[in-house]
């Protein structure tokens, strides 16, 4: 027979069976029998995947040796009580090839305005959970998070990636600060994590000079890994005209008058080994009025 090379999951099983003959004849072995009538199995796989076992029986004893062989295992031999020889192969199996791979997450998958929370909703590995709901969200489309007016018009969720992106707009309908949790499937974990965040720091409802925001990653004992920190002061005004670092916050908080870099088109960003959690909050100072878009991780080998 031809038996091709194979693997795990492409293998050739062969099967071969040495029964004992019924008859009166005299059996004379060619090899030397054991004083006790024992017989000893010496199997030897090839490099085909077939086993050659070699025996040395004695007249009263038969062989039946039966194989599964894998590419990869270990040979046993159990002797019974009649004197026979059953050799048994143990696959170990191949191993699946782990390779990390760096996921950016395509929201178009999901139909605007649905939910993009639970585990594996916009991509395997992922769970978003957000304060109240979090949704998918286009360009000039509903769900409604905030109008974009760097551009000289009013575009609601301006700038929003052609794929859509998402919010949480429950939490933007209440006025309040946001905050979501990213996890990873059980045995996942990452070592990098980036995600953009549209139009914060245009609005100011709560009148706050102090703002801050930050995006918290951790381990899996619970051990912070990397932070990544925004903060700035304005003046007590609802629509901040100016601030300490980033200037008139209508254009540099805005998601089209902002460059990379401002709050209004800023990119989080946490990295190192064993993340398991990422938590993104909002403290003092914050803006309901905001959307998120590219979001992607590195996920780590098991």
């Amino acid at each position: 027979m031809t038996i091709v090379e194979g693997t795990a999951s492409s293998q050739t099983i062969v099967v071969f069976r040495n029964r004992a003959i019924t008859s009166n004849a005299t059996i004379t072995p060619s090899h030397t029998p054991t004083p006790t009538g024992s017989l000893t199995a010496t199997p030897t796989p090839t490099s085909t995947g077939s086993v050659t076992p070699t025996f040395t029986p004695t007249s009263t004893g038969s062989v039946t040796p039966t194989f599964t062989p894998t590419p990869t295992g270990s040979l046993t031999a159990t002797p019974t009580s009649t004197g026979s020889v059953t050799p048994t192969f143990t696959p170990t199996g191949t191993p699946t090839v782990c390779l990390p791979s760096v996921i950016t997450v395509d929201f178009s998958q999901v139909p605007l305005g649905s939910l993009v929370e639970g585990p594996g909703s916009v991509t395997p590995n992922l769970n978003i959970d957000a304060k109240g709901e979090a949704r998918r969200i286009g360009e000039g489309i509903d769900p409604f998070l905030y109008f974009a007016t760097g551009s000289g018009t009013s575009i609601q969720n301006g700038g929003i990636a052609s794929s859509g992106g998402f919010s949480d707009v429950t939490t933007q309908q209440a006025g309040q600060a946001h905050l979501y949790t990213f996890t990873f499937a059980p045995f996942v974990s990452v070592s990098d994590f980036s995600l953009h965040m549209l139009d914060f720091g245009d609005l100011n409802p709560t009148l706050n000079t102090n703002h801050y925001a930050s995006m918290t990653a951790y381990a899996a004992n619970g051990a912070v890994v990397s932070k990544h920190e925004l903060s700035y002061t304005t003046l007590a005004e609802s629509l901040p005209s100016s601030s300490n670092i980033y200037g008139n916050l209508s254009m540099s908080g805005d998601a089209l008058g902002a460059t990379p870099g401002q709050p209004g088109n800023w990119t989080w960003h946490v990295s190192g080994n064993g993340i398991v959690k990422v938590v993104l909050e909002f403290g003092a100072g914050y803006d309901p009025n905001i959307g998120f878009d590219i979001l992607s991780f590195a996920a780590v080998c098991p």
